[in-house]
């Protein structure tokens, strides 16, 4: 866990749009965030009568965050997006790569001026029930968790995975080098050489598997977003895929 003062947390959770969460009782805000595998934490306090030792700032800490952050703090998680209560028994499954501009597949991509945004969508008036997002990482030369993929350092910005749900976005996860991809999409494995997919090239590949899937209506304009926010050209490789359902 990493403790900040609100100057300084404020200013790091809005430059990597982090999600803040926070909880209170009649004396102070606990607010954190999730950084990756790092936790993020402040403290405000509601007055000065609870403080033994304060700083200049904590009355305008306390405006500033009641005014410009509390409304949308705790937002929703993934898991409280809107699930299907009756998922189908007879299903036809379905599987393809996120997609920018509906045919460029490659997210190997320089999105650190603008944010270059690759899409998977439920078929056109279809409900679909995402069960896994699969990456592809190119990491020719020698391993490094923290690199990301054959990148010689970590993202500035991080890959950010969201599902955008009812027209509200909701982050799923963000990545910024290979402990984070590791830890994400789990089920994976190193392939040397493989000459069927990437031209020889070595990659990882990983899967995040979803013990209850995700749930897009196109009807609802539902859908899944991977978010390119760094300089990624270097990659060797560089792709994803989801895997879903839907009923018949």
């Amino acid at each position: 866990m990493k403790f900040l003062e609100w100057s300084n947390f404020k200013s790091f959770v809005t430059s990597k749009e982090l999600k803040i969460n926070y909880v209170e009782d009649s004396f102070k805000y606990e607010i954190y965030s999730y950084d990756g595998p790092d936790t993020l934490f402040t403290e405000i306090f509601k007055s000065v009568d609870h403080l033994i030792a304060y700083p200049d700032t904590w009355d305008t800490d306390k405006t500033d965050f009641e005014n410009n952050f509390k409304a949308n703090a705790n937002a929703k998680e993934v898991n409280e997006v809107k699930i299907s209560p009756l998922p189908p028994t007879n299903v036809i499954w379905r599987e393809n790569f996120f997609f920018s501009n509906g045919t460029n597949k490659d997210m190997d991509v320089n999105g650190s001026n603008n944010i270059d945004d690759f899409y998977y969508y439920p078929l056109e008036s279809q409900e679909e029930y995402v069960s896994e997002i699969k990456v592809y990482l190119g990491d020719g030369g020698t391993w490094s968790v923290n690199n990301f993929g054959n990148l010689g350092s970590s993202l500035s910005n991080g890959v950010r995975l969201e599902v955008i749900s009812n027209g509200s976005p909701y982050e799923i996860v963000t990545v910024y080098d290979n402990s984070d991809v590791i830890l994400t999409f789990s089920d994976s494995r190193i392939v040397n050489n493989s000459a069927t997919l990437f031209d020889g090239e070595e990659y990882y590949i990983g899967t995040m598997k979803f013990s209850t899937p995700m749930y897009l209506n196109d009807n609802f304009g539902d859908y899944l977003r991977i978010r390119i926010r760094d300089d990624l050209r270097n990659l060797s490789i560089f792709r994803a895929k989801a895997k879903s359902y839907r009923g018949v």
